[in-house]
């Protein structure tokens, strides 16, 4: 009873401190945009970037931005790369899994009074109540499985954020604005780390495997609760 409070705990504080520090960063890479005009640095970039004023930008501050910028870059991949390995072995894991979830889900939910299991679980309610929890929030098939696997898709988000914002800005020099587009075009700001490549276009694919695994499991359990 005392170790699942414990675990889910220490797991939930782990996904926040992932969210926080890609926070951090994405402000990190905000915080270079000051160096490009006294408005930002003033007013902020998104009130710049909304308020369709162009601004004044000299070579001198693009290259002091993209000094900044890039050096801020680089603290978040580096960022990434530390916190890639404990996705991907979730990820790994999540795909070892499929084949008892397929097996699973072709076994039905019909009750399976010889599972071994069904014993104990007349005999201990904890254990349903255990179960039953499972269900919902397990890291590997329930709800904290879908928040782990799908977290560094959030990545997305702040990608979309950074190219919105910079399309809006205007400045005097268009010349200098192109060059700052094409310059923020070659450092992505998805996550992407080995075989753990957070495009839009693989989420479905990472989301079938997530969805057979949680599917399996409720299976699984359905079978245990028709048999209790």
């Amino acid at each position: 009873i005392l170790i699942l409070p414990i675990f889910f705990g220490g797991f939930f504080a782990a996904l926040m401190i992932m969210f926080i520090l890609q926070e951090l960063c994405f402000m990190a890479l905000l915080t270079a945009f000051n160096d490009l005009n006294e408005e930002i640095a003033f007013s902020g970039l998104e009130a710049v970037a909304f308020s369709e004023n162009s601004i004044h930008v000299s070579v001198h501050d693009l290259y002091r931005f993209q000094v900044k910028y890039a050096s801020s870059w680089a603290l978040y991949k580096k960022i990434q790369d530390q916190v890639a390995m404990p996705l991907q072995i979730f990820w790994v894991i999540e795909v070892s899994i499929m084949i008892w979830s397929i097996w699973s889900m072709t076994q039905g939910i019909a009750a399976d009074p010889g599972d071994e299991r069904v014993l104990r679980l007349k005999s201990y309610w904890n254990l349903i109540v255990r179960l039953s929890w499972f269900v919902g929030g397990s890291p590997w098939f329930g709800a904290g499985s879908w928040i782990t696997g799908i977290l560094p898709w959030g990545s997305n988000y702040y990608a979309w954020r950074m190219d919105n914002l910079t399309k809006r800005l205007l400045f005097k020099q268009p010349t200098l604005r192109n060059s700052m587009r094409t310059f923020l075009k070659e450092f992505p700001l998805e996550f992407r780390s080995g075989f753990l490549q957070t495009t839009p276009l693989l989420l479905p694919l990472f989301s079938v495997i997530l969805a057979t695994n949680t599917v399996g499991f409720v299976f699984d359990a359905l079978r245990l609760f028709n048999a209790i």
